[in-house]
């Protein structure tokens, strides 16, 4: 009964999230962030390598050895998804996208994404324990956090802000995630999440040096002074 609590709170969670963002969003804004998240679906079985389910699979199957192939799961995904950013980076900036503003919707989102398929490891995890309650908890956490994060930014900033707000609650959602894990790991493995969270403000800054200059202008006198870069 957790697993059908947390799908039914996923689904409904979902579906109000996307009506209240396409009312405060512009059709322009809702757009392009439709757009961006259609691609980080497309490249989304990329990002992480599926370690999450390959976990899964070997830890089931070899559960005295589960800290070592989750620490491995964890360090081979990190690894993957820096260089797979890197990558959609350059690609980005080779080949523009079609619409004004997508590329850094896209980058920010695709960093997002790198956070989710970490936190995916940690609950692969608690599903090979049968720490169904945990998993249960964790998937409601998540989407409930993004939800709220994700509709106050965009209240508040628009489209930056969505995208920016989103980061937020994803790194709030791994750590929460680890901390619901944090007796059954080592601490010194927390390296990678300072590593993680390095990209994450590496990609805020280049949101908020994108937004400055063009967003802002855009934004209401009040909503200006509130949302000014502090540089």
């Amino acid at each position: 009964h957790y697993m059908f609590i947390a799908n039914l709170t996923v689904k409904v969670v979902g579906f109000v999230y996307i009506i209240l963002l396409a009312k405060i969003l512009t059709k322009h804004e809702f757009g392009i962030f439709s757009y961006s998240q259609s691609l980080i679906q497309f490249f989304s079985p990329l990002v992480g390598m599926g370690l999450s389910y390959g976990f899964l699979i070997f830890a089931s199957r070899f559960k005295k050895r589960m800290l070592d192939y989750f620490f491995l799961s964890q360090k081979l995904a990190l690894g993957f998804n820096i260089s797979f950013f890197l990558v959609a980076v350059l690609f980005s900036f080779i080949f523009p996208f079609p619409f004004k503003d997508a590329n850094v919707v896209f980058i920010i989102l695709l960093i997002g994404q790198i956070l989710k398929s970490h936190r995916e490891i940690i609950l692969s995890f608690f599903r090979v324990l049968k720490k169904n309650n945990v998993f249960a908890l964790l998937t409601m956490e998540n989407v409930l956090i993004v939800a709220v994060f994700g509709l106050s930014g965009a209240y508040v900033w628009r489209l930056y802000g969505l995208i920016i707000f989103i980061l937020f609650a994803q790194v709030c959602s791994l750590f929460l995630a680890y901390r619901h894990s944090k007796k059954y790991f080592i601490e010194k493995k927390l390296l990678r999440n300072t590593l993680i969270v390095l990209i994450m403000a590496l990609g805020i800054v280049f949101v908020y040096s994108e937004a400055k200059s063009d967003e802002a202008d855009k934004l209401p006198v009040v909503t200006q002074k509130l949302v000014k870069p502090p540089f």
